[in-house]
């Protein structure tokens, strides 16, 4: 959807709401456009190009209709420094080398450009109530956008931004990229599977020899006795996506037994290779990408190789086979002898990343606070793992299955804001989201109570019917049986009194307004009383004003952002 804005000829004072350039004003009345006393058009696609306004106090500039404007465009050729450049000095036979003095020069003599302005939602429309978001929304805003906890170890930490979008590589390297678990600990049967193995009594075979981070964690693979294959598994715990690069990667250091085969066993890449540990050389090797080993210390070797995943499953991650001094996979083992293996790693990358040690869980990140982008620090926080929102899962960023877009999975989860806020009869709740099935609630701020109570709930999805409903006591229903999907939801109360429902940009129902009862007070994000979201969330805005002038300026910035129509 393009961006655009609205601009009017005004010679009188300055237009409540917007901005006022010379004899232009720029943006959206507070009070809607039928107040001001003035004519408006709307201005050329600001995705396109840099765009320059004049006033023109004759009210002759031709116009596609056939009328007379009082305001007149130029567009730049694209979205760079140099082509606004170029324009400036085209229209004004001037010689800029540089947007900023041109942006200066325009202003001054009373032109207005969209060159250097903030796109920010925030920026362009203020005041909001509270403001969660996985993007930056608005620049003076100097906090961060989430709190995440990362499953490995239940540490927390404040995720930023990098420009204006999340700093996802912080993210992951937070929250770590090894998506396999127990990275030191063979002994783990979940993850871990023996044949022909020396397993008997206490494990003889764990934290037997120094590792190359120098803790004595490294552990021993010891052939059983059976005349057969001595090989340790590693079972299958992600899902491998077809096409998308894995990087598999352990350290192994010679025992009695000298030589090794590794086999990757990820879907649809069943490739080996034997590996000497007295030299680190491979033989027999049939991977499509050539094996890479580095000497590390204490004696150890670090084998890494990258895979392609031939096909979306859940499959077991690798084997390795003990090799008989005289090659031979299958042999009568003596029970003692072997060789060292230790941290385990297998990351979503293509190239091999630093050594993360796993235990139960592995790249898995959830939130327990959006932070509130708004004036007024109303951040929202979940204490209890289990109701926390993922953004990470399996070492990989959480995104929409509709849009790619980064996001949230909710899975009967809720958050409480710091400060309740009282319902207003004048609002806009706008959020960003994915009904991922029918039988999902959605829910926007909430009340700690359900029933009977007016205003309990901006807006809500509601589970099984399928349908936008409003104030809950009443059931207000605004339509709409779309079961999934990406959508931007949105509520609206102007100042007439009436409350319309809009998706994508489109409206529903509109009813008339409930008076919020005496008393209520938001308290919850994504609750109400008991009921809790599950789906995906990546933005949700809530401003307790009238903004219906500023309601599809607002829809068209989140979408050009989030991509969802």
């Amino acid at each position: 959807m393009p961006t655009a804005r609205p601009f009017a000829y005004n010679t009188g004072a300055s237009i409540a709401g917007t901005e006022q350039v010379g004899n232009l004003a720029v943006g959206y009345p507070s009070s809607g456009f039928g107040s001001t006393g003035v004519s408006w058009w709307n201005g050329p696609d600001e995705d396109l190009g840099y765009v320059i306004a004049a006033s023109v106090p004759g009210g002759n500039q031709p116009t596609p209709d056939g009328l007379g404007a009082s305001v007149g465009f130029w567009r730049s050729g694209s979205l760079t420094e140099q082509s606004f450049v170029d324009l400036t000095n085209s229209i004004f036979g001037q010689s800029f080398s540089d947007g900023a003095s041109a942006k200066t020069y325009l202003n001054t003599n009373g032109y207005w450009t969209s060159f250097g302005l903030s796109t920010l939602l925030l920026d362009l429309y203020p005041n909001a109530a509270v403001a969660y978001s996985l993007r930056k929304l608005r620049t003076a805003y100097s906090g961060s956008a989430i709190r995440v906890r990362r499953s490995f170890d239940d540490a927390e930490q404040d995720i930023g931004f990098s420009s204006n979008d999340l700093d996802t590589a912080g993210l992951i390297d937070f929250i770590g990229y090894n998506i396999t678990t127990y990275s030191e600990d063979i002994s783990q049967t979940s993850t871990y599977a023996y044949v022909s193995l020396n397993t008997t009594g206490t494990p003889p075979y764990l934290n037997v020899i120094t590792a190359p981070d120098n803790t004595l964690s490294g552990d021993k693979l010891i052939e059983g006795t059976s005349d057969a294959t001595h090989i340790l598994n590693k079972a299958g715990e992600v899902t491998a996506v077809i096409g998308a690069d894995y990087n598999l990667s352990l350290y192994l250091k010679q025992g009695e037994r000298t030589m090794v085969r590794f086999q990757s066993t990820l879907p649809g890449t069943t490739q080996s290779c034997n590996i000497n540990l007295l030299d680190g050389t491979t033989s027999s090797n049939t991977f499509t990408n050539s094996p890479v080993i580095s000497a590390e210390s204490n004696g150890w070797y670090r084998f890494s190789v990258k895979i392609t995943a031939g096909q979306t499953s859940t499959s077991n991650c690798f084997r390795i086979y003990l090799i008989a001094a005289n090659g031979e996979l299958a042999y009568a083992g003596d029970g003692t002898s072997g060789a060292y293996v230790w941290g385990f790693q297998l990351s979503k990358t293509a190239d091999l990343k630093t050594y993360q040690k796993t235990l139960a869980s592995a790249g898995g990140g959830f939130v327990t606070t959006w932070y509130d982008q708004s004036t007024n620090s109303n951040n929202s926080t979940q204490a209890t793992a289990a109701d926390q929102a993922q953004i990470v899962s399996g070492g990989s960023i959480v995104t929409d299955p509709n849009t790619g877009k980064i996001t949230t999975t909710w899975t009967n989860d809720s958050y409480s804001l710091a400060s309740g806020i009282s319902p207003n009869t004048r609002y806009l709740s706008v959020g960003v989201v994915n009904r991922t099935s029918n039988s999902i609630n959605i829910l926007s701020l909430g009340l700690g109570s359900l029933g009977g109570i007016q205003g309990q709930q901006p807006l809500y999805w509601q589970a099984s019917t399928g349908r936008l409903r409003s104030d809950m006591s009443s059931l207000v229903s605004h339509g709409f049986d779309v079961n999934v999907g990406a959508f931007i939801i949105t509520s609206e109360k102007n100042s007439s009194d009436l409350k319309t429902a809009y998706v994508n940009g489109s409206a529903l129902a509109t009813t008339a307004t409930q008076i919020p009862a005496a008393g209520a007070n938001f308290i919850y994000f994504g609750r109400v009383g008991s009921a809790t979201t599950s789906g995906r969330y990546a933005e949700y805005i809530y401003w307790d004003s009238d903004q219906s002038a500023n309601r599809t300026g607002i829809e068209s910035n989140i979408n050009t952002y989030w991509d969802v129509y």
